[in-house]
């Protein structure tokens, strides 16, 4: 009997000691690039982690640096500059070193993002007069124009298989569409008289997470809705605007931009939209988290 009982306590043990490691590696880990204001001045580029620990600045100077997005492999990362005058795309090394423009045009080119494999980026120009949607070579080259429509298309981002692009497009209302990487087989995924918008894949490639509105278009909140455009359901239910919703690695988490402290902080969230808190927690705004790849978190 006193061996019974002795085995059942080792057991128990063993098995509440189980459950503290499980929620120990559930927690999100890792490190984030985003940017922010934080002299009042000029809008740079920042690393920090997960935890809102270990602060580091990647760009400095008189112009703006914004919009930081990390390379499938974790060595370099995209941005935005207006240092030559208006708004083009750079890359660097995850250190801040090596800062190359990749395009050099007098129209705004913006909204930059990775293949799965590195090797190719979309970015949207207003070139042609409207914002469409361009892709090219990692080192900028080969440069090709995907939609030829007389509104906008933006923000096309890669399914995890790299054979697939999904970006939004529209005039009043702004829906989701996937095509392929040629700019062929152009699909509509949502029918919605708002503006659903930054539309990014989960991991798997079953989810999709974007930022939308309702009846009020002062609500902005994260969705998310399969990849197929069906079973829209809102994360985010606050009187502010969440926006720019990115997926952790494995997909267990969603990073997120929040103004619901009257600033533009950083959130995270899992990835159903529970536990919902803030990393940065600073006075002054601070935008565009991009999630640094991991093997798994």
């Amino acid at each position: 009997m006193k061996k019974t009982i002795l085995n059942l306590a080792i057991l128990a043990s063993a098995l509440i000691l189980g459950i503290k490691v499980i929620a120990q590696e559930s927690k999100p880990k890792g490190q984030l690039a985003y940017y922010t204001s934080d002299d009042g001045k000029t809008e740079q580029i920042f690393l920090i982690n997960i935890d809102g620990t270990e602060k580091i600045r990647l760009t400095d100077g008189p112009s703006n640096n914004i919009c930081p997005e990390w390379s499938p492999d974790g060595t370099q990362i995209l941005f935005e500059s207006d240092r030559d005058g208006n708004t083009e795309i750079y890359k660097m090394n995850a250190d801040g070193s090596n800062q190359i423009r990749l395009t050099n045009n007098s129209a705004e080119e913006y909204h930059h993002k990775w293949s799965p494999d590195g090797s190719n980026i979309t970015f949207v120009s207003t070139r042609d007069g409207d914002p469409e949607i361009f892709i090219m070579d990692a080192d900028g080259s080969n440069q090709k124009q995907l939609t030829f429509n007389d509104y906008e298309d933006g923000y096309a981002t890669w399914s995890p298989d790299g054979k697939e692009l999904i970006f939004y497009s529209g005039q009043e209302a702004l829906n989701i569409f996937t095509m392929s990487i040629d700019g062929k087989d152009i699909k509509q995924l949502t029918f919605r008289k708002t503006k659903d918008i930054f539309p990014n894949y989960s991991p798997d490639g079953k989810k999709v997470v974007f930022r939308s509105h309702e009846d009020d278009v002062r609500k902005r909140n994260v969705y998310v809705m399969n990849a197929d455009g069906s079973g829209i359901k809102a994360l985010t239910n606050s009187d502010s605007v969440d926006e720019n919703g990115v997926w952790s690695t494995c997909g267990n988490y969603i990073l997120f931009q929040s103004s619901r402290s009257g600033v533009y902080q950083i959130y995270i969230m899992n990835a159903d939209g529970s536990n919902q808190r803030c990393i940065t927690h600073k006075g002054y705004n601070e935008y565009w988290p991009s999630w640094k790849p991991q093997n798994k978190f």
